[in-house]
Order: C-alpha cells, then structure tokens, then sequence
C-alpha cells in the first residue's frame, strides 16, 4: 500500500480495472482512516477537558466561548475548501465536535463541583 507523505495517509494503489479485492483494500483504507478520526477525536476531547481545566483558574470562567465555536468551525470550513470537500458536512460536523468536548468539560467540571451546580452559562 502506498503512503501519501503530504498527508500521513495509507492509501490503496489505483488501478483501471478495480476487482472485488482492491474494493476490499479500500474499505480496509477506509476504516483505518476511521479509527485515525476516532483517536483525533479522543486527543481533542482530552484537549477540551484541559482547556476547561485553564478556564477555570484564569478569570475566563464562562463555560461556553461562541466567538471561539465559531472561529473552530469557520477554520475548518476554511481547510474543505481548500481540500475541496464538502464545507457544509465539514462545517457541521465540526460543530458537533465542539459540542463533544464542551460536554467533556461540562462532565469534568461537575465532576469536580461538590455542589453540583451548572457552570453560569451553557
């Protein structure tokens, strides 16, 4: 399997005359590629749970920064269309991820509340 350098990702070779075995090593790619989103999506998460561990030791102690959703989303918006990839699933699926790790903040954050009150905004 041939590994794109530009981009860190195993890719099967092309063919003109795909069997059912490249489509096998395709859908191989493929999920290799969504255990890689998996684990992204796990370090983010984990960065999220720190971030919120910083907010609440600055004076920042707001628990939902839109400006900051909105700058993640448009940068990620900014790199599909640059790739050429849908920007709208892009757009949203990257909204969901910053839903992700504000939920992980929020768990962490109760988490540590005695009280178990909600943060002053979400």
């Amino acid at each position: 399997m041939e590994r794109n350098h530009t981009k860190g990702v195993d890719v099967p070779p092309q063919t003109d005359d795909p069997t059912e075995t490249d489509l096998e090593q395709v859908r191989a790619s493929i999920a290799d590629i969504d255990r890689q989103i998996t684990e992204l999506l796990e370090m983010r998460t984990k960065l999220a749970k720190r971030a919120g561990e910083l907010k609440l030791q600055s004076d920042d102690h707001d628990f939902v920064d839109e400006a900051q959703s909105d700058r993640v989303v448009e940068r990620a918006r900014e790199y599909a269309v640059d790739r050429d990839v849908d920007e709208n699933v892009v757009s949203a699926a990257f909204r969901l991820f910053v839903h992700m790790g504000m939920t992980a903040e929020w768990r962490d954050r109760t988490a540590r509340d005695t009280t178990g009150d909600a943060p002053d905004r979400l």
